[in-house]
């Protein structure tokens, strides 16, 4: 991707070989701990953040599955509460089925935790959280880990890869921060 469509005072993260690596790396683990499911998986997707790790995750998963999505956010122009507002619920059923969550990023954990506990509520038998990138647990404001973490990145907004800045650079093949002064 062309230099010029990466914002002036961006900084590179993580490159795309190194997530390409981690993209690899989660699909191994996945494959090693589902590839003998009795039924097909359930794969939901939360919008839109994790459109671009999911598209390119999912056909690295060599067992049957079945995709879905949510849209669950506490970013938005319309949400200046900070509190979680659901746009989409799964369609599939998933009462008594495997279910593993992609996400774009563990920050904070309110959207990780409040999807799980829904998760859980409509009956799924197991729930299985993968995360793109984590921050640290100490970024937090509620206690929750994911399962599975292709990489971990210190505490800055980020953006690339499936996540914006102002709606913005979701397509961008790496992922960027930007300098405080900057932000």
């Amino acid at each position: 991707m062309s230099a010029d469509v990466v914002p002036e005072k961006a900084m590179l993260l993580v490159d795309q070989a190194a997530l390409e690596c981690a993209l690899t790396r989660l699909a191994d683990e996945l494959n090693a701990s589902f590839n003998h499911a009795a039924d097909a998986v359930v794969v939901l997707t939360v919008m839109n953040g994790a459109m671009v790790f999911a598209g390119q995750l999912i056909p690295k998963l060599q067992f049957p599955v079945i995709c879905d999505y949510l849209h669950a956010t506490r970013y938005d122009s319309a949400n200046k509460t900070g509190e979680l507002s659901w746009k989409v619920r799964p369609s599939v059923q998933l009462f008594g089925r495997t279910v593993i969550v992609l996400d774009d990023i563990l920050d904070q954990g309110v959207t990780c935790a409040a999807i799980k506990a829904f998760c859980e509520a409509a009956g799924a038998a197991q729930v299985t959280f993968v995360v793109m990138v984590a921050k640290p647990s100490g970024c937090r404001r509620v206690s929750f880990e994911a399962d599975f973490v292709g990489l971990p990145i210190p505490d800055h907004f980020v953006f690339g890869m499936g996540m914006d800045y102002s709606g913005l650079y979701r397509n961008l093949p790496a992922i960027y921060f930007m300098p405080k002064e900057e932000f």
